[in-house]
């Protein structure tokens, strides 16, 4: 109501949170010994103690010193789903995004966007950026295991889920991948 007086809406009140998809896997795809990873351990300290929004903070400062850092971003768009209760959101998608401009040959950005998409039930659109992470990726890539393993357990989710009609509104896109040499 316009003519009601604004008040900033409360942080929600959390109990201790289990590490998240991402956390869990984040140093197999994108690294453990670099400045990325000290500030996204730092966030997820905060994470698991329900301070979502310290957590997305965190790693703003991060960025704010490695601006170009893709890691960062991907950790930004991933602290800003679990922050959204697990939702994408608009800022979400463009730290991914930001991650996959910035780092157009790794698989990370792509794999992780679709993991918070499928974590927010767009399963289809998960599915599809992943198929084509694993037609891309060379046959002796260290990642395709994690994502044939990711496919699996979705095929899993969809047969243990009853059957919902597809959303009508536009779903989420990464950019496509670069053609090589650009």
């Amino acid at each position: 109501h316009p003519q009601l007086e604004g008040r900033s809406k409360p942080p929600p009140s959390r109990e201790r949170l289990p590490d998240s998809e991402f956390a869990e896997t984040r140093e197999d795809m994108l690294g453990r010994f670099d400045r990325a990873a000290q500030w996204l351990t730092m966030a997820e300290s905060y994470q698991r103690r329900g301070d979502t929004q310290s957590g997305a903070e965190v790693i703003r400062s991060g960025l704010r010193a490695n601006p170009g850092d893709p890691d960062l971003w991907v950790g930004l768009g991933n602290a800003l789903v679990i922050h959204n209760d697990g939702m994408m959101s608009p800022a979400a998608q463009l730290a991914f995004r930001r991650a996959a401009q910035i780092a157009r040959d790794h698989p990370g950005p792509r794999y992780f966007f679709g993991l918070a998409l499928a974590q927010g039930g767009n399963l289809d659109e998960a599915e599809r950026i992943w198929r084509q992470l694993i037609a891309e990726a060379p046959p002796t890539a260290e990642y395709r295991q994690m994502i044939e393993e990711r496919l699996q357990a979705l095929q899993q989710q969809r047969t243990m889920q009853t059957p919902v009609p597809a959303a009508q509104a536009p779903q989420p896109q990464m950019p496509p991948a670069p053609p090589a040499g650009g």
